[in-house]
């Protein structure tokens, strides 16, 4: 089952969506929205602006009533295109040595997490 962590309102009808494990998703409303029912409660932008993650559920709310299932919201959004390049990037400069030895001249340590995420760690304290 998905679970939303995180959700940022972008005009027009758009939410930033981050999911549990990181992957970040864009879920475009505009149809929703479009067809009425019980969207007309969020149709002006500040009711829209105020949706929320259900903490139990990981699925979306608004205080006027609509909700929205995590699961049907990761099936019908996008990722986000940003996210998907800056991934394709970092995965075709780690196939580099020269890359490699460039970064271990600079002190820079990249590894990977439990999750196969790349994080990187210049050795510098604060």
């Amino acid at each position: 089952m998905e679970h939303i962590t995180k959700a940022i309102p972008e005009k027009p009808y758009l939410l930033i969506l981050e999911f549990k494990g990181g992957e970040v998703r864009i879920l475009d409303m505009n149809p929703y929205i479009k067809n009425g029912g019980i969207w007309e409660k969020v149709k002006d932008w500040e009711s829209f602006a105020e949706v929320r993650v259900q903490e139990d559920l990981g699925g979306l709310e608004w205080p006027s009533g609509p909700d929205f299932c995590p699961d049907t919201a990761y099936r019908v959004s996008r990722p986000h295109e940003f996210a998907r390049d800056i991934s394709q990037v970092l995965a075709e400069f780690l196939k580099d040595d020269k890359m490699r030895f460039c970064l271990d001249w600079l002190g820079v340590d990249l590894y990977a997490d439990s999750q196969g995420s790349h994080t990187a760690s210049h050795g510098c304290s604060p």
